[in-house]
């Protein structure tokens, strides 16, 4: 596929390839340099076959459906806009923190417990990823995640927000895993921690969590 020029100076119509030296256009009647943009003029688009080398204009195109192994062209297919998005590296870390939420959460509700996403609690300084209640009692939940291991950052961040605050249990959700670090921070300051390679892992290990810190009735004779 070849850009057709006219040379506006002395009429000449040619293949921008036959205008091109080196990184100039020169005219290959006139021999003249074509140095402004108005001394030339965009004719359209020419093609050429490689094995007959015929000149034309609008080539025919056809596609093949490989499921359907049916045979169209785009008279008779249907155009439609794919578009493709990319994450700003600046915020990939946020959007990271925020996948398995929606799933944690829906293992949880189904279970009985009664979801906000994101939730808050009376006195705390910010909002958590998950505040789940059952039977008057609340946990407080952030959720973090990572390539390989969370650190210790998001860990601190929640003990900000537990200052004030008091949930009857706070749990930390990792994807994958959490540092030695932030572990070690996490039972510093009664923390619980759920790890878990997938949301579904890190919802069951805050299940086991809250089951375990269910007050115990006493039965007496």
């Amino acid at each position: 596929m070849n850009r057709m020029i006219e040379h506006l100076t002395c009429g000449t119509i040619h293949e921008e390839k036959v205008f091109r030296v080196g990184n100039t256009l020169v005219c290959p009647t006139c021999k003249k340099t074509v140095q402004k943009a108005n001394e030339q003029r965009l004719i359209g688009l020419m093609c050429s076959c490689d094995k007959c080398g015929a000149h034309f204009e609008d080539p025919s195109q056809s596609f093949f459906c490989r499921k359907c192994e049916v045979d169209f062209n785009l008279t008779t297919g249907i155009i439609t806009d794919v578009y493709t998005y990319y994450v700003n590296e600046k915020t990939l870390d946020e959007v990271r923190s925020q996948i398995g939420i929606p799933a944690i959460g829906k293992v949880l509700e189904n279970n009985g417990f009664e979801i906000s996403m994101p939730g808050t609690i009376p006195g705390a300084v910010g909002r958590f990823s998950i505040v789940a209640r059952s039977g008057g009692r609340a946990i407080a939940i952030d959720v973090s995640s990572s390539d390989t291991e969370v650190a210790v950052e998001p860990v601190l961040e929640l003990f900000v927000k537990l200052l004030e605050a008091k949930p009857d249990i706070a749990v930390f959700g990792a994807l994958p895993r959490l540092s030695a670090k932030a572990r070690d921070v996490a039972a510093m300051h009664g923390i619980k921690v759920a790890e878990g390679l997938t949301p579904s892992e890190v919802a069951n290990k805050i299940l086991e969590v809250a089951r375990a810190d269910q007050p115990q009735t006493t039965v007496q004779k």
